[in-house]
C-alpha cells in the first residue's frame, strides 16, 4: 500500500511538472522549477530570447541594461539554428525556482562544435564573471568537464536571469537541455557508453584491416587503414573528447582546424583507396586520371589549414566534400553497372556515410528533430560505414564472410531493437500528452488559414461551447456569432493569415472576449508558422472566465457607487441639473436632443455609471422617435436610483428642482423685502452680501470627480496624458454658468480622444490638457487647452461640403465657431463608440453658451494644440457677490 500512495504522488509531481513546462514553452515564460520536480533533459529552446551579435557591439554590461532586454526575440522553435556563422549569438532565459532550497542542475547544449559559450548571472558568487564552455576552452576551465558544452549551476530560490553568449566560426546550432545533477550523471555515463562502443567499433575495424594489410601487403588495405585513421582522429574532434584525453593543445587543435584537415585527408585516402578497391584502372580506365587529381587536391587542401582564414577553409571543404562523396559514389554505381560485384558493398557504405552526413545537415538546418540517430548519426554512419567497406574487403577473403555477416546481422537488430524502443517511448509519451491535452479545463483548437477548426481539438472544447461544435467548421460559428460580430473576427482572423501587419499588431486586434449562452469565455491566440515561416494556423485557446466577468462587474458596481458616495453634493447637483433639463429640453428638435444624450452620457460617464452610458448609447444608436428617448433615457435613470436606492438613499421623487435649498424665486423675493426695509446702509450691506454668498459654489464641487473620469479614459484608450484643473476654488454664483460647466465635459473629451495624438513624434512623449477658470471683467471665464494635433480645417471642410454644398471660398469666409454651428456632427472621426462621440458635444456647447448671452472663442494650430474659451456674463449681483467674497 505505501508503494502504491508514493508511485501515485510521483505520478502527479511528473505530471504536474510537464502542464507546466508545456505552459511556459507556449508562453515563453520563465523556467520553473517546482519542489520534487525531475529534470531529464528537458528541451527550452522556446523559451529562450535571442539577440544577433553579429557585430560583436555588445558585452554583458551593455546587454543586460533593460532598454536592451525589448530587443530579444522569442524563440519559436525548440532548436536554434544559424547556418555558417562568424558571428555572435546572445540568448537570455529566466529560472525561477519555487522550493526553499538552492537547486543544482546542469545546462547542456547538444552539440559539441560551438567555439565559445559564456554564461552570465546575478546569481554568481562571481559576480560578472561568466562560466566558460567550449571546444576552444582549456577542458580544466570549462564549467563542466563534459565532451558537450554544458554548465552547473546551482539556482537559488527565487527568479534569475541567465544570459548565454555564444561565438564561434562554424556552423551555429543550440539545442538546450536541462537537467537535475542526478539524471545529467546517469545521461553522462549513458553517452560514454554509447562514445565506448562507436569508438570500440572504429578501433576494432583498424585493427582487423590492419591484420588484413599485413596479411596481404596490400597497398589498398594499407591506404584504407589510413583513411580509418583519418576517421577516427576526425571524429575524436569532432566529437568533443580531444581536449579530455589528449590534452588542451592537441584537443583543441583537433576540434577547430584539426576538424578541417583530417577531413581533407580522410576524403584523399578515400579516393586512393576507391581507386585500387574498385581496380578503376581494369574497369573504368578513363575515370583514373579524375581520381588521382581529386586525391591530390583533397591532399593540399588538408595543409590549407595553415594558411588560409579559417571560414574560408571552411567554405571550400563543405564544398569539395560534397563533390567529392558524389563522385565517389557515382563511380561506385558505374563499377555496380558494369558488373564488377565488390562494388556492390562499396556503394552501399558510401550510400550509409553520405546519408549520415546528410542527416547531420538536416538536424542542423531543423528539418529533422533531434533524436538519438539524429544526433549520433555522423559517428554512427561512420562506423557503418567502415564496418560494410571491410566487408568489402573481407569479401575477398572466403573463411571471414560467414562470422563478418553475422556481425552485421546482429548491429542491425540491435540498431532496429532500439529504434523500436525509442518509438515506442515517443508513442508513449505523445498518449501522455494528449490525454492531459483531453482533461484540462481551458480548451485547446487550431483554426487554419481557410478560418475553419481542424480536428483533434480537445475534449473540453465541448464542455465550453457545447456538443454541436464540430470540425471543419468557422470558428466566428463556433463562437455562434451573428452579422457584424461574425465579419469582423473573420476579417480579422484573415489579416493574421494574410502577414502583412507585424503578427503583434493582428493577434492583438482578435476579439479576447465572448459571450457564448450564459458563459463569458476569453479566446486567446498563438499563431503557428511553418518551416518556411509562414503562417500555417492559430492555436486558440478558450477558457471560461464567467465567474471571473461577475466578480469584476460586481467590483466595477462598488467602485462606482464608492466614487458617487464620494463626491455625493456632485451627484445631487447633477440629478437637479438633469432633471431640470428633462422638463425643458424639445422633444421635437433632433439636435437638441442629441446634446441633451450626449451631456448626459459623459456626465454618467464622469461618475462611473457605465452601464448608464451604455444605455444612453444604446439609445443613440436607435432610430425612436424623439420624445420617446427622451422618456426611454428618464426611465433608465429612475430604474438606476431605484435598484440602489438602500446605499445611495435618493428618491427621485424627492429631488429638489433647483440647485439650492431656498429656491431662486424666494432670493428675489427676500432682496426686495430687504429693500423695502429702513435699515442702515452697513446693515443692509452685509445682508446683500449673506444672500450672494448663500448662492455661491466652488468649480470643484461642481466638477465633481472629472480628473478621475478623464485619466482611466486615457488609460482605455492607450494615450499619456496629464490633465490640470486650474481654479477649482473659483466661485460660481450663476445658476447659467453652473450648468456651463457641466457642458465643458464635451470639450475635455474631444481633446482626449481626438485632440492628443496616439504618436507624438518629436513632441513630449506625456500629452498636457488644462482646464481653466477665472473671472475678467464682469465674465465667468472657462479655458479648455491641449497641446495636441489640432482641429483639422480639411476634414472639417470635406464635412461640411458634403452635407450643405459650401463651396472652398465660402468655407474660408467662415470662423471655426461658425463653422461648428453650422454642422449637425461636428466630428472629424469616423469612429463611434461609447468614449469617442458623434461630434454634437462642440455645437452643444456653442448653443448653450450662446444661449445664455456667452460667447465661444476657437484657436487652434496644426501639430501645437487647440483652445477653447468660453467667455459667460455675470449679472451685476453676482459680480458683486464675487468681489465682497
Amino acid at each position: 500500500m505505501g508503494l502504491g500512495v508514493r508511485q501515485c504522488i510521483k505520478f502527479l509531481v511528473v505530471a504536474w511538472s510537464s502542464i507546466a513546462i508545456l505552459a511556459a514553452e507556449a508562453a515563453g515564460a520563465p523556467i520553473v522549477l517546482n519542489p520534487g520536480q525531475e529534470l531529464k533533459g528537458s528541451v527550452i529552446g522556446k523559451m529562450v530570447r535571442t539577440f544577433d551579435n553579429s557585430e560583436h557591439k555588445f558585452d554583458f554590461t551593455e546587454i543586460s541594461r533593460d532598454q536592451r532586454l525589448d530587443a530579444f526575440k522569442l524563440s519559436d522553435s525548440d532548436f536554434f539554428r544559424m547556418g555558417m556563422s562568424t558571428g555572435s549569438l546572445w540568448l537570455h532565459f529566466q529560472i525561477q525556482n519555487n522550493g526553499s532550497e538552492t537547486r543544482d542542475i546542469v545546462l547542456e547544449n547538444r552539440y559539441p562544435n560551438i567555439d565559445w559559450l559564456q554564461l552570465y548571472s546575478s546569481s554568481f558568487k562571481n559576480g560578472n564573471l561568466p562560466l566558460l564552455n567550449g571546444d576552444l576552452v582549456p577542458f580544466d576551465m570549462r564549467s563542466c568537464e563534459f565532451r558537450l558544452p554544458c554548465f552547473e549551476l546551482a539556482v537559488p530560490p527565487g527568479s534569475h536571469d541567465y544570459y548565454l553568449r555564444i561565438d564561434t566560426e562554424g556552423s551555429m546550432y543550440l539545442a538546450l537541455h536541462l537537467w537535475d545533477r542526478e539524471h545529467f550523471d546517469r545521461y553522462e555515463r549513458h553517452d560514454h557508453l554509447i562514445m565506448g562502443v562507436l569508438f570500440g567499433f572504429i578501433m576494432v575495424m583498424l585493427a582487423y584491416n590492419f591484420f588484413l594489410a599485413v596479411s596481404f601487403l596490400s597497398r589498398t588495405y594499407y591506404i584504407y587503414v589510413g583513411y580509418i585513421i583519418c576517421v577516427l582522429i576526425y571524429n575524436v574532434g569532432g566529437q568533443g573528447i580531444g581536449a579530455e584525453f589528449l590534452g588542451d593543445d592537441i584537443g583543441i587543435w583537433l576540434g577547430n582546424k584539426g576538424l578541417l584537415f583530417f577531413a581533407n585527408l580522410a576524403m584523399s585516402f578515400g579516393l586512393f583507396f576507391s581507386l585500387g578497391f574498385l581496380n578503376i584502372s581494369a574497369h573504368m580506365p578513363r575515370w583514373k586520371w579524375a581520381f588521382q587529381l581529386w586525391g591530390a587536391i583533397f591532399a593540399v587542401s588538408a595543409f590549407g589549414v595553415f594558411f588560409l582564414p579559417y571560414h574560408t577553409h571552411l567554405k571550400f571543404t563543405n564544398f569539395s566534400m560534397s563533390l567529392g562523396s558524389i563522385f565517389l559514389l557515382t563511380a561506385g554505381c558505374v563499377a555496380c553497372i558494369r558488373g564488377y560485384r565488390p562494388a556492390y558493398f562499396y556503394v552501399l557504405a558510401w550510400s550509409v556515410l553520405i546519408a549520415s552526413n546528410f542527416i547531420v545537415v538536416l538536424k542542423i538546418v531543423g528539418a529533422v528533430p533531434l533524436t538519438f540517430l539524429t544526433h549520433w548519426a555522423s559517428l554512427l554512419g561512420g562506423s557503418i560505414e567502415m564496418i560494410l567497406l571491410s566487408l568489402a574487403l573481407g569479401d575477398r577473403v572466403k573463411f571471414l564472410k560467414a562470422k563478418d555477416e553475422e556481425k552485421i546481422r546482429q548491429l542491425n537488430d540491435e540498431l532496429r531493437k532500439h529504434i523500436d524502443d525509442v518509438e515506442a517511448i515517443v508513442e508513449e509519451r505523445t498518449d501522455t500528452i494528449r490525454s492531459i491535452l483531453n482533461n484540462v479545463k481551458a480548451g485547446f483548437a487550431i483554426v487554419s488559414s481557410d478560418l475553419k477548426v481542424k480536428k483533434d481539438f480537445t475534449q473540453s472544447c465541448y464542455n465550453l461551447l457545447g456538443e454541436d461544435i464540430s470540425p471543419e467548421t468557422y470558428f466566428s460559428d463556433w463562437l455562434q456569432l451573428t452579422g457584424l460580430q461574425k465579419v469582423n473576427l473573420d476579417v480579422m482572423l484573415e489579416q493574421v493569415f494574410s502577414d502583412i501587419m507585424p503578427e503583434e499588431v493582428t493577434m492583438a486586434q482578435i476579439p479576447s472576449v465572448h459571450r457564448v449562452g450564459d458563459r463569458y469565455l476569453r479566446v486567446e491566440g498563438a499563431l503557428i508558422r511553418n518551416s518556411k515561416g509562414v503562417p500555417d494556423g492559430i492555436l486558440m485557446t478558450i477558457t471560461d472566465i464567467t465567474d471571473l466577468q461577475a466578480k469584476e462587474e460586481e467590483t466595477r458596481r462598488q467602485q462606482m457607487l464608492l466614487k458617487i458616495i464620494g463626491n455625493m453634493e456632485s451627484f445631487n447637483s447633477f440629478l437637479k441639473f438633469t432633471k431640470q433639463q428633462l422638463k425643458t429640453v424639445d422633444g421635437n428638435n433632433p439636435r437638441e436632443v442629441k446634446g441633451f444624450l450626449h451631456t448626459m452620457k459623459g456626465n454618467c460617464l464622469v461618475f462611473g455609471m457605465k452601464a448608464m452610458a451604455d444605455d444612453i448609447h444604446g439609445l443613440e444608436e436607435q432610430d425612436l422617435p424623439k420624445a420617446e428617448t427622451i422618456e426611454a433615457f428618464e426611465k433608465s435613470l429612475k430604474a438606476f436610483l431605484l435598484r440602489h436606492q438602500s446605499t445611495l438613499h435618493v428618491d427621485w421623487n424627492e429631488i429638489e428642482e433647483e440647485h439650492y435649498i431656498v429656491k431662486k424665486t424666494k432670493f428675489g423675493q427676500l432682496e426686495g423685502l430687504l429693500n423695502s426695509l429702513k435699515l442702515s446702509a452697513e446693515s443692509k450691506a452685509k445682508l446683500f452680501h449673506w444672500l450672494r454668498r448663500a448662492q455661491v459654489r466652488q468649480v470643484g464641487k461642481i466638477l465633481g470627480p472629472l480628473k478621475d473620469d478623464i485619466d482611466l479614459l486615457a488609460q482605455r484608450i492607450g494615450k499619456d496624458i496629464q490633465f490640470n484643473i486650474h481654479g477649482e476654488g473659483v466661485e460660481v454664483i450663476s445658476a447659467d454658468n453652473e450648468q456651463a460647466i457641466k457642458y465643458v465635459i464635451h470639450l475635455i473629451r474631444n481633446a482626449v480622444i481626438h485632440g492628443i495624438e496616439d504618436e507624438r513624434q518629436d513632441k513630449p512623449k506625456t500629452g498636457t490638457i488644462d482646464l481653466r477658470f477665472f473671472a475678467e471683467n464682469h465674465c465667468f471665464i472657462i479655458e479648455i487647452e491641449d497641446d495636441g494635433k489640432g482641429i483639422g480645417h480639411e476634414e472639417l471642410y470635406n464635412k461640411l461640403a458634403a452635407q450643405s454644398g459650401i463651396s472652398r471660398e465660402q468655407f474660408e469666409s467662415l470662423t471655426l465657431v461658425e463653422v461648428f454651428k453650422s454642422l449637425d456632427s461636428a466630428s472629424t472621426e469616423d469612429t463611434v463608440d461609447l468614449y469617442s462621440g458623434r461630434g454634437v458635444g462642440v455645437s452643444a456647447v456653442i448653443h448653450y453658451v450662446e444661449s445664455i448671452g456667452g460667447e465661444v472663442e476657437i484657436e487652434t494650430k496644426p501639430r501645437v494644440g487647440a483652445m477653447f474659451r468660453l467667455r459667460l456674463p455675470e449679472t451685476q449681483q453676482a459680480a458683486a457677490g464675487r468681489v465682497s467674497a
